[in-house]
């Protein structure tokens, strides 16, 4: 039994366009934590024609993420 692996993995996507970034912020209004989730991971790029919202890479966010030095320095942000 495959439970949950109907479609296999599901990536988030690298890219939102615009007006549907914004109708998610807006169904997130009332969680302040997933509004600054989004709005930290997501940023928006004006040179795409029309808008886009991008997923930023998670080396911008966990500086220490590639540091294979110490695992501790991965639940730091910097």
């Amino acid at each position: 039994v495959f439970l949950g692996q109907k479609y296999g993995y599901r990536p988030i996507p690298a890219e939102i366009l615009a007006s549907e970034f914004e109708m998610l912020r807006e169904c997130a209004k009332q969680s302040p934590d997933e509004v600054k989730l989004l709005d930290e991971w997501y940023k928006r790029d004006d040179n795409f024609v029309p808008a886009w919202y991008v997923l930023q890479p998670i080396s911008s966010i966990f500086t220490n993420f590639n540091n294979k030095v110490s695992a501790k320095l991965l639940l730091y942000r910097t």
